[in-house]
């Protein structure tokens, strides 16, 4: 029988309703998770691609910081080149002073030179460049490639990055002069602007950016995405965040930038607290709906439990014998007996309703202590109790059971606060099917037989 087998308990919750409550709330957690978890992905992936944009838009300066330099440094030195190409003499004569001026006029340029064929000549600054004055292109292949790359385009071009007979790195624009201009067939020389790199790279936000992030350059010699790298690791150049091409003379270069998420520039902390409220408040709510479902339980509970004797109610008593009225086959059978307290009016009149009370108590324990652990015991109401005996139908059976516990209730004393109380009590019984098919019939025959039986012992009392 699906019963509870402890028959001083009161029911339980339907256990359907337990398990789909239990269902419920796993599909909640499961559930509350996945919407947390997505919104912060796409908080998160929101925040990123604003990330992103804002690092691209930072690397976009850069870039145009770069070439707005270059342009700008390099193109100090067209005087100097007009110059040579007018006056050779005027302008290696008045050398140092057309250097100061354009070198004064420039932010990273390092140094101007001179070259007399593949022969530097003239170098000014003088002090910190010695090493290159006397310097022979044809002696250092790599120089010697842009070099002749400016005599055969007959125009200005961009050599480098590269490094400095007399140390460091630089950019050169390298002017050719020719003796025949404009036909620019008879090569004399060339006049070098020399730009710091390091000095540039500080100076456009390169430096700067580099700190936070993967930044990285490419195009040695305005090669561009083919160059060598001359910046940053070649790895940048794997699936970037930002790509930009940096156009220089004759050429250009490639800027590639990684954004490297970190707690601050990714929104994790702000992802934090969000994940926090938002578990914080799915939290809330199991607890709320395990809170409201315990409520239920205990009402539930309640509504099944007298609550003076601690046995079962009516309620449950309905319930009990319905479900043995649904059996099938032999176990189809049972029996009710009605108990009813004598004279318990006179008990509550002359002990006062505190006595009543512990008498019904006392007889709870007793009716329930007497019987088999598969009997139920009720309480009805008042005085009233009912004892509910599965696959037991046999009139003489049922009236061994009453007397067994007629005798147990007479047998025992019941003392409240020093005064002797006397308990009995009258029963009826009922079969099922035997007396009954209905439950209401089944109770009826029982509770006239308790009558039949509290007018016999009255009856027994009065011819004493």
């Amino acid at each position: 029988m699906n019963l509870d087998p402890d028959k001083n308990k009161p029911m339980k919750p339907n256990r359907l309703i337990k398990y789909l409550f239990f269902l419920l709330c796993a599909i909640y957690v499961v559930s509350a998770s996945y919407v947390v978890e997505k919104s912060l992905s796409a908080i998160s992936a929101e925040q990123i691609q604003e990330e992103r944009i804002d690092f691209a838009n930072e690397v976009s300066l850069v870039r145009s910081n770069i070439e707005s330099a270059i342009y700008s440094e390099i193109y100090i030195a067209n005087g100097l080149a007009t110059v040579l190409m007018v006056d050779k003499d005027l302008a290696l004569f008045k050398f140092e002073q057309l250097a100061e001026a354009l070198i004064s006029n420039g932010k990273y340029v390092r140094n101007i030179g001179i070259s007399t064929g593949y022969t530097i000549s003239d170098v000014y600054p003088l002090e910190g460049n010695e090493k290159a004055l006397g310097f022979d292109y044809r002696n250092a292949p790599s120089q010697l490639q842009s070099v002749e790359a400016a005599r055969e385009a007959g125009t200005m071009t961009l050599a480098g990055p590269l490094t400095l007979v007399q140390g460091g790195k630089a950019v050169i624009a390298r002017y050719p002069i020719f003796d025949d201009f404009p036909d620019n067939t008879v090569y004399w020389g060339g006049v070098s602007v020399v730009i710091n790199v390091d000095q540039l790279f500080d100076g456009s936000g390169l430096s700067q950016i580099s700190e936070e992030h993967a930044i990285a350059l490419k195009g040695v010699n305005g090669t561009g995405a083919e160059g060598d790298i001359f910046y940053g690791d070649e790895s940048t150049f794997d699936n970037p965040d930002a790509y930009f091409s940096i156009d220089v003379p004759n050429g250009s270069w490639v800027i590639a930038g990684k954004l490297k998420l970190n707690r601050e520039t990714a929104g994790f902390a702000f992802s934090t607290i969000l994940r926090v409220l938002g578990y914080a408040v799915a939290l809330l709510l199991i607890v709320s709906a395990t809170l409201l479902y315990r409520a239920y339980q205990v009402a539930t509970s309640a509504s099944y439990k007298d609550t003076l004797t601690g046995l079962p109610n009516r309620r449950y008593a309905t319930e009990v014998m319905s479900k043995l009225l649904a059996q099938k086959g032999s176990n189809a059978k049972f029996s009710v007996i009605i108990i009813d307290l004598d004279n318990f009016k006179y008990i509550n009149d002359t002990f006062g309703h505190d006595a009543g009370d512990y008498v019904l108590k006392r007889i709870a324990e007793i009716l329930t202590s007497t019987l088999r652990e598969s009997d139920y015991v009720f309480r009805l109401g008042g005085d009233e109790f009912l004892i509910v005996i599965p696959s037991v139908n046999i009139k003489e059976h049922l009236d061994i059971i009453v007397e067994k516990i007629k005798s147990a209730v007479s047998e025992k004393d019941y003392q409240y606060k020093g005064e002797l109380i006397q308990a009995s009590f009258s029963a009826g019984c009922g079969r099922y099917p035997d007396d009954a098919t209905g439950l209401t019939d089944l109770l009826s025959i029982a509770d006239e037989a308790m009558y039949e039986d509290k007018k016999s012992q009255k009856d027994k009392t009065q011819q004493s």
